[in-house]
């Protein structure tokens, strides 16, 4: 068993690897940006190509449509990017931690000893009681 879990292991990193160091045609790279760009400024420069409310099919293909595409293009990049800003980051201490007091011994008192507490009522809680 253990053997097929390690063979599974090698295989899977393997095949993150391969894909991870697999650069993604330039043309198409290149061609993408070139549409969110022209998107980005059809959208900023001429108000008809917004359409009415703003969020309709024009700015759909101008500019999410592009920007979809090249996230998946660069998946592997921008998740080994995040994971490295993620395990960059030191933790950042917040202080010591908090400790327990040691009880404070208040002059003329001394421990319970247990039984009923006060005469009658049924308190059994330990605490501190004057000395007679």
């Amino acid at each position: 068993m253990s053997r097929q879990l390690s063979v599974r292991s090698r295989a899977t990193a393997a095949l993150r690897a391969s894909a991870a160091t697999a650069a993604p045609d330039p043309r198409l790279a290149r061609s993408l940006v070139q549409w969110l760009l022209l998107g980005l400024a059809a959208l900023a420069f001429v108000p008809a190509a917004r359409g009415a409310t703003g969020i309709g099919w024009l700015p759909f293909w101008c500019l999410v449509a592009p920007l979809l595409s090249l996230t998946v293009l660069y998946r592997h990049r921008l998740a080994a990017a995040c994971g490295a800003l993620l395990v960059a980051r030191p933790r950042r201490r917040r202080g010591d931690q908090a400790r327990r007091l040691a009880p404070v011994r208040r002059a003329g008192l001394r421990p319970r000893q247990g039984g009923l507490g006060k005469a009658g009522t049924g308190n059994r809680e330990p605490g501190l009681v004057a000395q007679r």
